[in-house]
């Protein structure tokens, strides 16, 4: 196991000419993958007409079922989307994967439900209705006699339990199993409107629900101008703008707050008259991100490049600039992305082995190391991250990453998930349902209920202390009905547990994320509660 099924010192046919064993370089790789696509190629002009008829003949069962079987149609409406970007970025990616949207021209009634005009619909009845079903409908990962041991022990996807893309994103899709009248019109092409922004005299507002609005206040801060929250909800024209929603000031140049609207797909809306509310100036903080070797760590990769995405600096801090204990000087929050803790305090090499064992799910030796290329910030860096904390920086653990910071700081926090055996408790890869305080400052923006990935994660437990007043759980399990999409065995040992913890250390703050809130820069419901922690 860990190797899929291939042995590398033996003779094999899945592997060119076939592969006589030994050492298995780049290039053999590259030849591989070489040989197999010309294989696929000769073989598809070989048997062109068949293919085509096969490709003909599943279309057509596929638009026949979507005439005659339900359901019938999903259904995009933007109007009451948590996120109206996260949705038009969920109708692009349909678009670019093949999928036929439309958008009704007019209103659509669907059952009791009627659908405003601009709503995007996706008929069932198309060649890819077999991937819209994979695609947007929920996922019940098959629990069967097929996927656990004969000992009863789940056995673990290959990789993730669901890929249903709206809990990735955070979108709501109606499936609808009745038959739709109306106007419509295929979409083609772009799906983000074109914005112009007008002049102001009394400012802007950018509504904190889109994910995007933190690009723009990136832009404006870049340039120099300032950016404020504002401190409750409000309502504009009949549009509620929620708690956290961004104000710029007039002075912001107005072709750049146009340019900044389209390039990241956010209405920038022009005041008509003085903002009357509250309103406190953004702080942007200093982000460092840490980076070990050994491999490398591809959650690590995945926060750079959502940062990146959004409009965020960000410095990239290794072990020696730890060690050196000068990180005040360089940044304000740091973050440890999902990693195991052996791996970022790399102690000793049998503690890192064990640890990438654990990681790639097969034995890992690796070869003598001389002690100055030992990667790993050791219990000396450990204790400057811990006086960079207590001064008054910020840091972000997500994940696995959590046990660190748990253990670092000797914090009142259990981690049940460490004792429970997959036969109690086993949850791979799977989108699950969270309660959400959008007042908190980390979740402004969000909706009331919202959706994580749980991706090797761990549970947490606050347990009684003296100072459980400096912890905050903005995020919370629900008591029951916590899954969304994917495979739970032990819904109850989630119950109510956070899955975000806001923690008062000294002068400053720990973020624990008991889940992957950026995974592989899909899980766009989430990004918010790391945005929010770097813009205050």
């Amino acid at each position: 196991t860990g190797n899929r099924g291939r042995v590398g010192d033996k003779k094999q046919y899945s592997f060119p000419n076939p592969w006589p064993g030994g050492w298995w370089r780049l290039k053999d790789i590259v030849r591989q993958q070489l040989i197999s696509n010309l294989a696929a190629l000769e073989l598809a002009a070989r048997m062109k007409d068949t293919i085509l008829r096969n490709m003909y003949i599943k279309a057509k069962r596929n638009i026949e079922k979507g005439l005659n079987e339900p359901p019938y149609a999903y259904a995009i409406p933007i109007d009451s989307q948590a996120d109206p970007g996260a949705a038009l970025k969920m109708v692009e990616l349909l678009l670019k994967w093949g999928v036929e949207v439309f958008v009704c021209e007019g209103e659509v009634k669907a059952g009791n439900r009627v659908y405003p005009s601009g709503t995007y619909f996706v008929f069932a009845a198309q060649p890819y209705r077999g991937l819209l079903r994979y695609l947007l409908e929920k996922t019940i990962y098959p629990d069967n006699e097929w996927t656990r041991a004969r000992d009863g022990t789940p056995i673990r996807p290959y990789d993730t339990a669901t890929f249903t893309v709206p809990d990735y994103l955070g979108v709501k899709v109606d499936v609808l199993d009745v038959k739709l009248e109306g106007v419509f019109r295929r979409v083609d092409g772009n799906v983000y409107p074109v914005y112009n922004v007008s002049s102001s005299d009394y400012g802007y507002i950018v509504s904190s629900a889109y994910n995007s609005a933190f690009g723009v206040v990136n832009g404006v801060l870049n340039s120099g101008g300032r950016v404020f929250r504002i401190l409750s909800p409000i309502t504009i024209d009949g549009n509620v703008y929620p708690l956290g929603s961004f104000y710029i000031p007039s002075d912001v140049n107005q072709s750049l707050l146009e340019y900044l609207s389209n390039v990241y797909h956010v209405p920038i809306v022009p005041l008509k008259c003085k903002l009357d509310v509250d309103v406190c100036e953004v702080k942007r903080l200093r982000v460092g991100i840490y980076q070990r070797y050994y491999g490398g760590n591809m959650d690590e990769g995945w926060t750079r490049w959502i940062l990146e995405q959004h409009g965020f600096p960000y410095e990239v801090i290794r072990d020696k600039d730890i060690v050196d204990g000068k990180l005040m000087e360089k940044i304000d929050l740091l973050i440890f992305a999902d990693d195991n803790p052996a791996l970022i305090l790399g102690e000793s090499k049998g503690a890192i082995e064990k640890a990438l064992s654990e990681l790639y799910r097969r034995p890992v030796v690796l070869p003598p190391i001389p002690p100055e290329y030992m990667s790993g910030i050791k219990k000396e860096g450990l204790e400057k991250v811990k006086d960079f904390v207590n001064n008054g920086g910020t840091l972000l653990t997500f994940n696995s990453s959590c046990e660190l910071a748990i253990d670092a700081f000797k914090l009142p926090i259990n981690i049940p998930s460490k004792k429970l055996d997959p036969k109690e408790f086993f949850c791979p890869s799977t989108i699950l349902k969270v309660n959400v305080d959008n007042t908190h400052p980390l979740c402004y923006g969000m909706p009331k209920l919202a959706y994580v990935m749980y991706h090797n994660s761990m549970i947490l437990e606050l347990v009684p202390a003296f100072n459980n007043e400096a912890f905050q759980t903005p995020m919370t399990y629900p008591e029951s009905d916590i899954m969304q999409s994917g495979w739970l065995i032990g819904e109850k040992y989630l119950s109510r547990k956070p899955a975000l913890i806001d923690v008062k250390q000294g002068k400053g703050r720990i973020v624990l994320y008991a889940f992957r809130p950026q995974f592989r820069g899909q899980t766009l419901g989430t990004f918010k509660t790391i945005f929010n922690a770097i813009i205050r």
